[in-house]
């Protein structure tokens, strides 16, 4: 979508071509045109008038994006990304800052933790007062402001508006782990007292509301609960002052608490105003008041609570407790993160991790992102306890990453003509090529599962046949990476034999619905 020159969001809807290829798209469309944006029923009709009257416009379009999805991919080696650089890129960065509510630019507003905390340390190397102001000036309306669960802890996913007050209320595993990271760091750069006070309370949430039944991490709580988006967290006026009597009056003036609300007619509690000081003594009341609260809303209808974990998540989690812990001196939090990495090592099988699984039972194969956060949660806890154990576990998916991305690059074998990586090894589809061509390349895990077999239908293999046969040189090879037990339930195998693929493109088969690992062709 964002090389049609629009910005990607959600909604997104593209449009494509009978064989699958993309050649309009957007995000939101209202049921009728409203806000300068055009209604759904119209944007239907103009793209079938366009695909029926104007076809060599939507061929441009098919050949434009494809140019512009070849490019980016390509495998390019930059120079070396030095300290120099990420100061120079902070420094661009901080000119998009709000300078007053601070975050990116203005509504909606997400804590883009990756981006904060490069700005943050750049600020600690230059000692620039724009990055120092950027960075404190955003955490300080990220903890104050509505994205905070001030009543049970956790943050919520984004906010709706420029000043953080109302959420998208839905609270997401790997947003607190990586707050949890930044706040640790921002304590440690300035000692303000409510980083810390934001660690606890979200890491309690966490240890609350989060764990599963294996001791691995929840991915996330819905924003709905009821049917109504919010209404676990949000209050009014005379809910407070019946539950916190002769306390209430300061409540109501530090969390903005009013008969009229600050959302809807009803309150979401924050102290991103100019009457949200209190005394130490006061503090004291108020956490106190807190406290009376969270177990006032405790029998409301609780949201959705999606108890899959899942590895990648799991470890920004990981790392974040063990730092925390560590930098706080909280040996609990440690235990915890040390916990919920023996529940996903459980789930890994001959050095390869699964990407999810939720009541013990696996149901995805490890991506990418679960190798490495995986491997960076490891060498935190060895960091932090000493462990080798740890050091070994980093070593192993490490390597693992690194043959698996090796494996989906372009590759260059002189002789051949076709390579093919298929996305498992089923003993039959397998057995089945390479009874067909010379040279057959089988990938990691590449152990006889019967179970998968079913799925590979005798059209599958004819056609592998036919288009290994078609091959113009002497022969072809067939890399096949995985197994089918490593894809878990639920999902189909085969390869991809559609033409005109490019090195790099995961491919779909028109059949069935795993991409294949990668496909390239090569002279």
């Amino acid at each position: 979508l964002a090389l049609t020159g629009q910005q990607g969001g959600w909604p997104l809807t593209m449009f494509l071509t009978p064989d699958g290829a993309p050649f309009w798209g957007g995000t939101y469309f209202p049921p009728d045109s409203r806000w300068g944006r055009p209604g759904f029923p119209h944007v239907l009709a103009a793209i079938a008038d366009t695909w029926r009257q104007e076809g060599e416009k939507v061929a441009g379009n098919v050949a434009a994006l494809k140019r512009g999805l070849a490019r980016i991919t390509e495998v390019a080696h930059g120079p070396p990304v030095t300290t120099a650089l990420l100061d120079a890129v902070a420094d661009r960065l901080v000119k998009a800052f709000d300078p007053l509510q601070g975050g990116i630019g203005s509504a909606p507003k997400f804590p883009h933790c990756p981006v904060f905390e490069l700005v943050l340390r750049a600020w600690l190397r230059t000692g620039e007062a724009g990055a120092r102001d950027a960075i404190l000036t955003t955490v300080d309306h990220i903890c104050n402001g509505g994205i905070f669960d001030h009543v049970g802890g956790g943050f919520a996913r984004y906010s709706t508006d420029a000043g953080w007050l109302v959420p998208h209320f839905e609270k997401m595993l790997y947003d607190n782990a990586q707050l949890v990271s930044l706040l640790t760091l921002a304590w440690q750069a300035t000692g303000r007292a409510l980083y810390r006070e934001r660690v606890y309370e979200t890491i309690a949430w966490v240890l609350r509301e989060m764990i599963a039944d294996d001791s691995g991490f929840a991915s996330s709580l819905d924003a709905d609960s009821d049917g109504e988006e919010g209404k676990f967290y949000v209050w009014t006026k005379d809910e407070i002052d019946r539950l916190l009597g002769p306390d209430a009056a300061l409540f109501d003036r530090v969390y903005d608490v009013s008969a009229d609300g600050n959302w809807e007619e009803r309150t979401i509690l924050h102290r991103n105003h100019p009457a949200a000081s209190a005394t130490p003594e006061e503090e004291h009341i108020l956490a106190r008041c807190r406290a009376i609260l969270l177990d006032a809303r405790a029998p409301r209808v609780r949201p959705g609570w999606d108890d899959k974990v899942l590895a990648d998540w799991n470890g920004l989690m990981i790392a974040s407790l063990a730092e925390a812990g560590f930098v706080f001196g909280e040996q609990r939090w440690i235990d915890a993160a040390k916990r919920a990495f023996d529940a996903v090592l459980a789930h890994e099988s001959d050095g390869h991790l699964a990407h999810s699984w939720r009541k013990g039972k696996a149901s995805a194969q490890g991506l990418l992102e679960d190798y490495a956060l995986m491997a960076g949660a490891a060498l935190k806890l060895h960091e932090i306890t000493g462990d080798n154990d740890y050091l070994a576990a980093a070593e192993r998916w490490v390597a693992v990453a690194l043959s698996g991305a090796a494996a989906a690059l372009p590759v260059s074998v002189p002789g051949f003509s076709v390579v093919v990586a298929v996305g498992c090894a089923a003993d039959d589809l397998v057995n089945a090529i390479a009874a067909r061509i010379p040279h057959v390349i089988v990938g990691p895990g590449d152990a006889p599962d019967s179970m998968m077999g079913p799925l590979i239908t005798e059209a599958h293999r004819d056609r592998v046949r036919s288009y290994v046969e078609g091959a113009t040189d002497e022969g072809a090879r067939v890399v096949v990476d995985g197994t089918a037990s490593d894809l878990g339930e639920g999902f189909f195998l085969g390869c991809s034999l559609l033409d005109g693929v490019t090195p790099g493109m995961k491919v779909y088969d028109d059949e069935i619905f795993v991409p294949v690992v990668s496909v390239a062709r090569v002279s």
